[in-house]
Formats: C-alpha cells, sequence, structure tokens
C-alpha cells in the first residue's frame, strides 16, 4: 500500500507500507508458480524436440542446428531414461 507524502521542497514522494498482505502474497504466488509451470513445460518440450532431431539426424547436426553442445544432448537423453 503506497501513501503519497510531501517530501523536502514540496517535492511528491511516495512511502511503501512493508508489512505484507496475506491475500495479495498468495495470488502472487499463484502467479509464479503458473509462470514456473509454463516455463518448465516450454524447457521440457524444447529438449524433447533437441532428443527426437538428434535421434532422426545425430549429433553434428543436431549441435549444429540447436547450438547446444554434446555433453548437454547426452545429458538429457540420459535424464529422459531415467
Amino acid at each position: 500500500m503506497s501513501k503519497k507524502i510531501k517530501g523536502k521542497f514540496g517535492v511528491p514522494m511516495f512511502s511503501f507500507s512493508l508489512t505484507p498482505s496475506p491475500i495479495k502474497d498468495l495470488k502472487m504466488l499463484q502467479r509464479l508458480e503458473a509462470i514456473k509451470d509454463a516455463s518448465q513445460r516450454k524447457e521440457v518440450a524444447f529438449r524433447l524436440k533437441v532428443i527426437e532431431f538428434h535421434n532422426s539426424f545425430g549429433t553434428k547436426a543436431t549441435v549444429e542446428a540447436f547450438g547446444i553442445c554434446r555433453a548437454t544432448i547426452y545429458r538429457w537423453k540420459k535424464l529422459l531414461k531415467r
């Protein structure tokens, strides 16, 4: 919550309350979780796309196409097998 006050020389300033609102905090956490979930889904989809490309075209083509190092590709494939 902000409150407009007059500062030195009559310049408008704002003061902010540092006490959190439980409802606002809950809404913010829900938004952050939604963003996190969406970004994780995008990352998983991208990794699967890279792995499928690698299975079809090989390591050299995948490195050139996506700019991902060889070790990363193999690490992602290893994680997928688990």
